[in-house]
């Protein structure tokens, strides 16, 4: 009896592994990725010409290139990629004084650098005279056909059915743009023409540098020399000091200063946070960015509290 049984297995086994391979494809890989990685930085340039932030995030790309059925990514060097310069075609480094001219948008701009940056964006945007927009009728401009220049954002021109004078002196108000029209008069004009712009204050606009910026990490390079957390950090910074501006995405990366060659850091804490919003893992990082970065300053011990 156990003979006989012992032969069925044989049968079973010999069935099962005769069962031929032809036309069935490979297991479909289920395994979850592991998601969760700290912020620190400690780069790694993949052969993409990716960046990735640490091994970690390296290691997350890699099994979702594998859940994808794509080719696996390797280390090029364990530094941040380089990167082509990227710029604004409409960028300038402006200076903060005011020296204010009026544009045909009926916007009085802090000086003819900022002019320049609007007539940049929109072509429709072109000076009417130096000095402030006070008593600009607006009769002979052009009007705007699509955007006003306010920082980047852009707002939906409606002119059908908004007035063209206006009359009174001159008594500034800021709009939420941060441009300075000549009166209440004149933002009620833009407002038409502009919807969702509002009053700011009374008298002319100032800077205002008290931005609220969010923690994602889009690391950006600033012409300071300084990697920013994201466009908000670098905005904050550019309104605090007008020449400082966008050089690229990515970290800053320095190559032609031969006493901050990469380092190889392997030692184990303690972290600190940089000025810059940037967790380090030890001093030898912080060091090493200090030597590109002569700006940079350790805030205090331990991970950035964001």
């Amino acid at each position: 009896m156990a003979s006989l049984i012992f032969l069925r297995v044989l049968l079973l086994v010999g069935v099962s592994t005769a069962v031929p391979q032809t036309g069935v494809s490979r297991p479909v890989t289920t395994s979850k990725c592991r998601e969760e990685c700290t912020k620190i930085y400690l780069p790694l340039c993949g052969d993409d010409g990716k960046t990735y932030q640490n091994k970690c995030l390296f290691d997350l790309a890699n099994c979702r290139n594998a859940q994808e059925s794509k080719s696996p990514i390797s280390i090029r060097s364990e530094n941040a990629c380089e990167v082509e310069e990227v710029r604004d075609i409409c960028y300038r480094d402006c200076p903060g004084t005011y020296d204010p001219v009026c544009g045909s948008d009926r916007a009085t701009y802090h000086n003819k650098c900022e002019l320049s940056i609007a007539m940049c964006h929109n072509e429709e945007v072109d000076l009417h005279h130096e000095g402030t927009c006070a008593g600009f009728s607006g009769k002979g401009a052009r009007r705007p056909s699509q955007t006003l220049f306010s920082g980047g954002a852009s707002s939906s021109v409606v002119s059908e059915g908004c007035e063209d004078t206006c009359t009174g002196g001159f008594r500034p108000v800021c709009g939420t743009n941060n441009l300075t029209y000549g009166s209440d008069c004149y933002l009620e004009l833009a407002k038409c023409r502009y919807p969702g712009l509002e009053k700011r204050s009374d008298g002319v606009c100032t800077k205002d540098c008290s931005l609220q910026c969010d923690t994602a990490r889009r690391l950006v390079c600033g012409t300071d020399g300084i990697t920013y957390t994201n466009d908000c950090f670098l905005l904050l910074a550019r309104c605090k000091d007008p020449a400082v501006g966008r050089n690229h995405d990515g970290p800053c990366v320095f190559v032609e200063k031969p006493e901050c060659r990469p380092r190889l850091c392997r030692e184990r804490g303690p972290s600190m946070c940089g000025s810059d919003g940037i967790t380090y893992a030890n001093k030898c990082l912080f060091d090493a960015a200090t030597c590109h970065n002569q700006g940079l300053l350790k805030l205090y011990d331990g991970p950035c509290r964001h």
